[in-house]
């Protein structure tokens, strides 16, 4: 999905396209493969069909061993692969900015496993299908586009990667949408909440305590100063205290008279 990498391989985009092949010679429906992702100029996104059931946004992943899915977890031999799921829903939701008015529940997120075998399940909005099943998996979904509107569609989502090929060519920073921005670096927790880190703080936090480290002069001034308001002086109490000085104000007692007053030392 993101820039691609040898685990991925172009190979198993081929053939995820191969299997493609035949529905775009379809009327009705329209099959672009390889397309950059909106807003990212090093990212691709494999695939992107429309049709009647809609927009679908699909990365193609060539993992060898046993896949097994949860409701919120996709394995590969044991191996968490829920990065997959995350990265083409993300996808999904930058081309749905970039159609205009357009439904997001049109545009459907699709992680698609090149094997032999039939798998058809789903990870939130994310559908999990193969290279076997995917064409008729996405001809028997429900119909979300009416004809006029898969071909005005299409015709939006070719305008708007080559902007994107364009701009990439001139060198040209796109604009970010929401999809595209960067996110806080996250992790996950025992109970496999996630949560953000504050990046800025960490850093600033890492920066303060080398620079006690290397120079601890640069705080001698600061420590000082505080140890001379908790240091006791000779005489046993602590110095410039005036809280602690005694008081010329008599004391009532809660019966309303005076008390007596404090022995000087």
């Amino acid at each position: 999905m993101t820039a691609h990498s040898w685990e991925r391989g172009v190979d198993g985009e081929v053939v995820s396209g191969e299997a493609l092949g035949d529905l775009a010679q379809q009327p009705g429906w329209t099959v672009l493969n390889d397309v950059p992702w909106p807003g990212r100029p090093l990212a691709n996104i494999d695939h992107v069909i429309i049709g009647a059931s809609g927009i679908f946004v699909v990365d193609t992943v060539r993992w060898p061993g046993k896949i097994t899915m949860t409701a919120d977890e996709l394995r590969q031999d044991g191996r968490l692969r829920i990065d997959a799921v995350h990265g083409v829903a993300t996808a999904a939701q930058a081309v749905t900015f970039v159609v205009p008015g357009i439904d997001p529940e049109v545009v459907q997120p699709v992680v698609c496993l090149v094997r032999d075998e039939w798998i058809n399940g789903r990870i939130g909005d994310v559908t999990i299908a193969t290279t076997q099943n995917l064409v008729p998996l996405v001809k028997t979904r429900r119909r979300l586009l009416e004809a006029d509107a898969v071909d005005t569609v299409a015709g939006e989502l070719r305008a708007a990667f080559e902007s994107e090929r364009e701009r990439a060519r001139r060198g040209v920073v796109p604009p970010r949408t929401a999809a595209s921005h960067e996110e806080p670096q996250e992790v996950t927790d025992h109970r496999g909440a996630r949560r953000r880190i504050p990046i800025v703080r960490t850093i600033a936090g890492v920066g303060l305590v080398a620079v006690v480290l290397v120079k601890p002069e640069v705080f001698t001034p600061v420590t000082d100063f505080v140890s001379s308001l908790v240091t006791p002086d000779e005489t046993g109490t602590p110095s410039d205290s005036p809280s602690d000085s005694p008081s010329d104000t008599p004391v009532k007692d809660d019966k309303g008279t005076d008390g007596q007053e404090a022995p000087a030392e």
